[in-house]
């Protein structure tokens, strides 16, 4: 194996055929890979479909991308980058932070108002079904955590039976209280934990109700989403083919599917949840970083995976969508983490980077 690309794919156990044809092009960085790759393993059931994610060697264009200025602030300019050609697609899935959505617009915004707001919206909302539920799922995580040694602060769980009315009014003070601290804890660990996402999600709807919160997109998402969904599944012969089924956009997050709706519903671009076609999370179909959760998505929206492209910024969350045998493209924005070299995974500044064909 000459190639870099290769080499790291063969270290994974995956066997790499390439086209002969390519063998006279000129190899490209890791960003403009001009190698197919057809990647099988043993090890897995689920054979590892043509990664159509290719880039043209002869296409650039001007885009706006957003890069972090001495001040720390996010400033806009232009960037001549490459176009990533993506080919066979039915359905598109997308991450949220880094993908769709400032990085800083979680860390600095949502999770300080979960933070902030957390043990009054307990205490208001205490006696309803919902936040018994969410306390009962926070204090089963929280003996999982004791379990492994993480040291979480300590609160009382609510009685096995009965209900929190029965609680006298010093020992619910106690269970909010206890319960406050364990979330803002998770909150500064940076777990993604569905008990968390859920009971921050709550939060937040009241914060986008009441207009404290409004939901980030970079400037040239809801364009580029729009685009997409107008595009056919396939290239149409003809004016008769004009009704076949288009492209079909998802949203796959570690946030709830209720942070999820929250958000896109609420952008300063207005809302753009009529754009997308479902909604996953880490309840269903599970966790980011397992294939069997993309194979799981595949099953749901009824393609085969190699017809769907998952947008994301985390490398093992790529690395599990292909694993499932989905197309993969890796989103760059502010402060997302550093890519390994010789990753092999075709990559993004902005969504415009991005054509189907």
């Amino acid at each position: 194996l000459s190639c870099m690309k290769c080499r790291v794919l063969a270290l994974f156990g995956f066997s790499v055929s390439i086209d002969p044809s390519l063998w006279k092009r000129p190899l490209l960085s890791p960003n403009r890979s001009a190698v197919s790759l057809t990647m099988t393993s043993e090890e897995k059931p689920l054979a590892r479909p043509l990664v159509e994610a290719d880039t043209a060697e002869d296409e650039s264009k001007a885009i706006k991308v957003h890069k972090k200025s001495e001040d720390g602030h996010e400033k806009e300019v232009e960037k001549e980058t490459s176009i990533v050609r993506v080919k066979d697609c039915s359905a598109i899935v997308v991450d949220i932070e880094g993908t769709t959505t400032s990085i800083s617009f979680v860390a600095e915004t949502l999770f300080p108002y979960a933070k902030e707001k957390v043990e009054a919206f307990i205490s208001e909302t205490f006696d309803t079904p919902e936040t018994k539920e969410d306390i009962r799922a926070l204090s089963k995580l929280r003996a999982e955590d004791v379990e492994q040694n993480l040291s979480p602060p300590p609160f009382p769980s609510l009685p096995e039976e009965g209900d929190g009315k029965s609680l006298a009014p010093e020992a619910k003070a106690e269970v909010v209280q206890g319960v406050a601290a364990y979330v803002k804890w998770l909150i500064g660990a940076d777990r993604k934990v569905s008990p968390l996402k859920s009971l921050q999600g709550r939060i937040w709807e009241t914060g986008y109700k009441k207009g404290d919160l409004v939901g980030h997109v970079y400037e040239e998402v809801p364009g580029r989403l729009k685009t997409w969904i107008t595009q056919p599944v396939g290239k149409p012969a003809d004016d008769s083919e004009k009704d076949k089924a288009l492209v079909k956009l998802y949203v796959y997050s570690s946030g709830s599917v209720l942070a999820q709706k929250l958000l896109f519903g609420h952008t300063s671009h207005g809302d753009l949840l009529p754009l997308f076609s479902g909604h996953f999370d880490t309840k269903h179909p599970g966790s980011k970083l397992e294939w069997k959760s993309y194979e799981t998505i595949a099953k749901d929206v009824g393609l085969p995976p190699s017809r769907i492209v998952f947008l994301t910024d985390n490398i093992n969350e790529a690395k599990a969508a292909v694993e499932c045998g989905m197309q993969v493209v890796v989103s760059i924005r502010p402060g997302t983490a550093e890519l390994p070299e010789g990753h092999g995974f075709p990559c993004v500044h902005s969504f415009d980077q991005v054509l189907l064909e």
